[in-house]
């Protein structure tokens, strides 16, 4: 079967416009790498300045934990003495109590003592 000039004509006039359109096509795709290409570059240098960010707020946060840590250890110094004192003040305490109770029995031996030594007052009755 044997192709006409006329079919020959149109066959190549197809092809030529098959290979142009293909021609379009990867010129198409070229120009959306290209931006698709420079939007990762946009893309890749926001990421780099967000991952220094991030650098710097790590060591911002290690700075802040350190300052935790020393005031986590001055806390745990303040609770002992506060603990200590407690402890003198519950002694106080106890040795203020028992000062009392001795003054109490000093002052019945001196209402004794008083009462035996000194004449009756005649106001009290």
């Amino acid at each position: 079967m044997a192709m006409s000039a006329t079919e020959m004509e149109r066959k190549v006039s197809q092809l030529d416009n098959d290979v142009s359109e293909i021609y379009t096509m990867i010129a198409d795709i070229q120009n959306t790498q290209r931006r698709h290409t420079h939007r990762f570059n946009e893309m890749g240098v926001r990421l780099d300045r967000m991952i220094d960010q991030l650098g710097t707020n790590e060591a911002r946060v290690d700075r802040l934990d350190q300052k935790v840590d020393t005031l986590d250890t001055k806390v745990d110094a303040l609770d002992t003495k506060f603990s200590s004192l407690d402890t003198k003040v519950s002694s106080l305490d106890t040795k203020v109590e028992t000062l009392t109770d001795q003054v109490g029995a000093m002052a019945g031996v001196l209402d004794q003592v008083a009462a035996a030594v000194l004449p009756p007052r005649p106001w009290s009755t």
